[in-house]
């Protein structure tokens, strides 16, 4: 996400909002594409609340932790699927 690479970090609410916002709608787009989508979080997340704020029948599965999830010994992707870490 090329966009949120210059950003500095900020604490200003408004700015932070606009931010969540902006990548909410980028996420949407590959909801909407019918692809999946994995956050490697801690906490439940911002933009995991943005998103549901602007589509609230986004189906949402948590794994507690990113260290649950790579202790899990799920398999997050296929062979035939992409993941991308951001």
């Amino acid at each position: 996400m090329e966009l949120y690479d210059s950003l500095p970090m900020t604490h200003d609410p408004k700015k932070l909002l606009s931010y969540w916002h902006k990548a909410a709608e980028t996420v949407l787009v590959s909801l909407s594409a019918g692809l999946d989508v994995v956050f490697l979080v801690e906490g439940f997340g911002h933009l995991v609340r943005t998103v549901l704020e602007k589509e609230p029948s986004i189906k949402i599965e948590t794994i507690a932790g990113v260290a649950a999830a790579a202790s899990s010994g799920k398999t997050l992707v296929e062979v035939e699927f992409h993941n991308a870490v951001l």
